[in-house]
């Protein structure tokens, strides 16, 4: 049952809701959701702080902020650096799995998984070699790539993931993927690359309206063009894993987080 308008239960409220330790951070995450769909947390209200809400839980605050990040990527919370996370405001929560990128993610999500730790092995490979083989003029084109995106989420601004926003995105993050294919010199890989941007063609505009993914897609992208540039086949290597399993855990945490709610 809705609490009554205005009231806002105190945090205390929690305090039996100690977790298991498997799954630490989904099990927190369910809760914490549990607790914005009843209103105990309120929509635009802001949550107790990160040392209040582990002591809570009896978690460490890296958990919590795993769990905090699932909630950021259904869209239930923001989190807002230096002042603190707050539910969405908006309403209830009834609607969130109905969303097109969560109804799509969660559709597909088995098959999605697999094909993200695919992408995993195969465009890392593509970065370490892009960062060994590639040239000024493939530098360049990368360059360009990141510039549009920034431009694009700068002019963006506050429409997040919608519309033209969405769609013209897809289309840089599906270009600078396989410019780095192309920089890395291997007709093979490149084939390979090829067939996962197909593959992925109907995930990438589900993954990337999830909220926020635009954002962090372009500082990922960031990092790995300027290890490719500097030379540096690793540290390429590490940032596009570290790229994709980022989707592939906000895929995999979303995917849990419907199971048990449900």
């Amino acid at each position: 049952m809705s609490a009554s308008p205005g009231r806002h239960r105190p945090p205390a409220t929690l305090s039996s809701a100690r977790v298991s330790p498997e799954r630490l951070s989904d099990e927190v995450a369910r809760k914490l959701l549990e607790r914005i769909r009843d209103e105990t947390f309120r929509p635009g209200t802001k949550l107790p702080s990160g040392r209040a809400l582990a002591s809570t839980f009896g978690i460490s605050q890296a958990t919590l902020r795993e769990a905090l990040r699932t909630l950021e990527t259904m869209g239930a919370v923001v989190i807002q650096h230096g002042r603190g996370v707050f539910v969405r405001p908006g309403g209830s929560l009834n609607g969130v799995w109905s969303t097109r990128w969560m109804a799509w993610t969660l559709q597909h999500a088995s098959s999605l998984i697999e094909l993200l730790e695919v992408q995993e092995a195969v465009e890392a490979k593509a970065a370490w070699l892009a960062a060994i083989n590639g040239t000024r003029q493939d530098h360049a084109r990368l360059d360009a790539i990141l510039r549009e995106a920034q431009a694009l989420v700068q002019a963006g601004g506050r429409r997040g993931a919608d519309g033209e926003v969405l769609a013209s995105y897809v289309r840089l993050d599906y270009a600078l993927h396989h410019a780095l294919a192309d920089a890395a010199r291997n007709a093979f890989l490149r084939s390979l690359v090829e067939g996962l941007g197909s593959a992925l063609r109907g995930s990438r505009e589900a993954t990337l309206a999830i909220p926020g993914r635009i954002r962090r897609s372009l500082r990922e992208h960031r990092r790995i063009v300027a290890a490719v540039k500097r030379g540096n086949a690793e540290a390429a290597r590490t940032a596009m894993q570290a790229h994709v399993r980022r989707v592939l855990e906000e895929v995999r945490s979303a995917a849990r987080l419907s199971a048990r709610s449900r």
